[in-house]
């Protein structure tokens, strides 16, 4: 999958990037980038994320549906969170 900017994407990217600053982490975050074997997230941060998915998107992540144990890089998990996304918040 090749990353384009829709809001979830950028959301989930500038997310990694800025994980990816704060720990000192490699250069910028790209599609490819392995997530967790980059050392990007981890269990707290994932869920950092999600809240941000959230607010920043307006709908809510279901976590029955939201399976990390699918994702290693960028790309798989924009997809993840991109099948678990549910109805925006006060929309039908």
């Amino acid at each position: 999958m090749t990353l384009s900017n829709t809001p979830l994407q950028a959301t989930v990217l500038h997310f990694l990037d800025s994980r990816a600053k704060a720990l000192g982490v490699g250069g910028p975050v790209s599609p490819q980038t392995l997530v967790f074997e980059a050392g990007l997230l981890d269990s707290l941060a994932l869920m950092d994320l999600v809240a941000a998915v959230e607010q920043s998107l307006g709908q809510r992540v279901d976590m029955l549906r939201f399976d990390p144990s699918v994702v290693e890089s960028a790309a798989e998990l924009v997809d993840a969170l991109s099948d678990a996304l549910s109805a925006p918040t006060g929309g039908r």
